[in-house]
């Protein structure tokens, strides 16, 4: 992956994303500049497969971040960008607070 000029990273998790009916597996790295997803795989009901793509969300692009639980346990937080598109990333179990706030 390579960042713009003056980009410098800040921070990086594996984590799901839940993107227009699929699930995601892959890489979400957050920069001064930038939000990317790095897909690794598709996850479906027949298995896991191979997947490629890379996402770039500018942070300037976006308008809230927000966590929230869902069925009472997977921790969750959406990016809903200025022109209504939503991202939707699952951590399981695990907190998400940490990104959240680096998003912030």
């Amino acid at each position: 992956m390579d960042f713009e000029s003056g980009e410098q990273q800040t921070a990086k998790w594996l984590i799901n994303l839940f993107l227009d009916g699929n699930r995601l597996n892959g890489k979400l790295v957050i920069t001064n500049k930038n939000v990317y997803y790095d897909i690794d795989a598709a996850i479906t009901s027949t298995g896991i497969g191979s997947a490629d793509g890379l996402i770039k969300i500018s942070r300037d692009d976006i308008s809230k971040v927000e966590a929230f639980t869902a069925h009472w346990i997977f921790r969750r937080f959406k990016i809903t960008l200025k022109d209504g598109k939503e991202y939707v990333f699952d951590r399981g179990v695990m907190p998400v607070g940490s990104i959240v706030n680096q998003l912030r």
